[in-house]
């Protein structure tokens, strides 16, 4: 879990001791005071740390994987198109160079110009998980926004996902990673995207067809988690795609997502350069 705080009065052995296990990633800039009595409550020398000091990058190592559910919000399923609530999740990979941080920016592929956004809770794996194991709530260490990025012409052209998915950049994570212990149960959180401001997604977690645990478990069944793994659950209706007409982002844009009791994350959109 190291490299996750990046600070200019932080050494680099410091923030290393600092993020040596998921719970130390508990601190996110939009709310000073819970930054610095997580941190204290953590490190005896956190009061020396003034948050704003702190700039928050990607809560986690190259060595997760990112397991991802679609169509685990009723409404968006019907959005999606498909009418009757499947037996399983549908669960899909996105690579690690999808990753970026709660503030990069969001660059459009020149595949596809058909780019989406997808607001969503994202569980962080806090100890490893056997094959055919069942870790429950105990296996989560924590919660974290994400924005699910999607090149809807690629992923309408296939039945796997995993490519309209991975662009560099299609995964923003962030604002920090909040421990499971800080948050209510069961989970109902506030999830909104907005674009240019303007409110596009809202609902809760509560009307997840399944639940972070039982996604967790259900992944546990088929590969083994390690700690630190991350599942992005799903998204609520209100995409842009799917709108009548269809809307989706331009270079320009700036993606907005935020979850209650989490934080949010604030991507700019940008066209990308590569020829």
């Amino acid at each position: 879990m190291a490299g996750a705080l990046v600070s200019s009065g932080v050494t680099k052995e410091e923030a290393d001791r600092l993020t040596q296990n998921p719970v130390l990633l508990a601190c996110h800039l939009n709310d000073g005071d819970t930054a610095k009595s997580l941190l204290a409550s953590l490190d005896g020398s956190a009061a020396a740390l003034r948050p704003g000091d702190l700039q928050l990058t990607v809560p986690v190592d190259t060595e997760s994987r990112i397991f991802a559910v679609g169509l685990n919000y009723r409404r968006h399923a019907e959005e999606f198109g498909s009418k009757e609530q499947r037996s399983v999740p549908i669960v899909f990979m996105k690579t690690w160079d999808s990753v970026s941080g709660p503030y990069d920016p969001i660059v459009l592929p020149r595949q596809d110009s058909a780019i989406d956004f997808e607001g969503e809770l994202a569980v962080v794996v806090g100890h490893d998980v056997p094959l055919y194991g069942r870790g429950g709530e105990q296996c989560i260490a924590g919660y974290t926004v994400a924005n699910d990025v999607t090149a809807r012409t690629i992923q309408a052209s296939s039945s796997q996902w995993t490519l309209a998915k991975s662009f560099p950049t299609f995964c923003p994570l962030g604002p920090g990673i909040v421990p499971s212990g800080l948050m209510p149960a069961p989970l109902d959180l506030k999830v909104v995207t907005r674009l240019n401001g303007e409110i596009m997604q809202e609902a809760t977690t509560g009307q997840m067809i399944r639940s972070a645990v039982e996604l967790v478990d259900y992944v546990a069944q088929h590969v083994p988690l390690r700690m630190g793994d991350l599942l992005l659950t799903g998204t609520p209706e209100g995409v842009g795609h799917f709108r009548n007409p269809p809307i989706h982002l331009q270079s320009g844009d700036t993606v907005d997502i935020s979850i209650e009791g989490i934080g949010r994350i604030s991507n700019a959109v940008r066209q990308s350069h590569e020829p």
